[in-house]
């Protein structure tokens, strides 16, 4: 696959399938090289970059520490393209526990200020599942207290805010079922952690720099 990547100037449409068809037998150094390949090429082709983005999530359970944060930059920085989120999501998803707090927080603050803004209910569905996907490795405090600003939008009215409850219901064995409604799952979560507050008005998340990323 390597010889093929160095050669071919148009391997990038066909890598995903070929990485998903090997990942566990690619070791951590070649994922690596696979990885350094595929950014390089993609900085010559920028127009692939959703093939670049599926392609990584395949990379992500074999990538080292420093070859996920070489992944997060390319994958962060691609974050504001809502055209590409079909593909940033299952990414992420895969990339996630990969990643540094920090990164995670960034993460965070771009799929937080995408939902908020967001004017299209599949769009707004995607940036929920990315919120999910992180609140999911914070504490248990820290989830509800994240899902609880959430909820606050406006635009996560709907399927994000089935998304987040969904995630609710994975993490924690008490929480009130799916045909509760959302306001049992309020009391709920306002039962279990006072600091919940969905009473207060949502503030709206100023816009993440994506420049500003290492």
């Amino acid at each position: 696959m390597l010889a093929l990547m160095r050669t071919k100037s148009d391997y990038i449409e066909d890598l995903a399938e070929a990485i998903g068809a090997l990942p566990c037998e690619l070791t951590v150094e070649q994922a690596g090289a696979v990885l350094d390949l595929l950014l390089k090429r993609d900085a010559e082709r920028p127009s692939v970059y959703k093939e670049t983005i599926r392609a990584i999530g395949m990379l992500a359970p074999k990538l080292a520490a420093g070859q996920a944060a070489a992944a997060y930059n390319y994958i962060a920085k691609r974050l504001d393209n809502v055209s590409g989120l079909e593909e940033l999501v299952p990414t992420v998803e895969a990339l996630a526990f990969k990643l540094t707090t920090q990164q995670a927080e960034e993460i965070l603050a771009i799929a937080r200020y995408g939902l908020a803004n967001s004017q299209d209910d599949i769009i707004s569905k995607k940036w929920a599942v990315v919120i999910d996907t992180i609140l999911q490795m914070r504490s248990g405090p820290d989830h509800l207290v994240g899902v609880s600003s959430v909820l606050k939008f406006p635009t996560a009215a709907g399927d994000p805010s089935d998304v987040l409850l969904a995630g609710l219901r994975r993490r924690f064995t008490d929480a009130p079922d799916e045909n509760s409604g959302i306001r049992k799952t309020i009391t709920w979560m306002q039962g279990r952690l006072p600091e919940v507050d969905l009473g207060s008005r949502p503030v709206r998340p100023l816009h993440h720099d994506q420049n500003a990323l290492k």
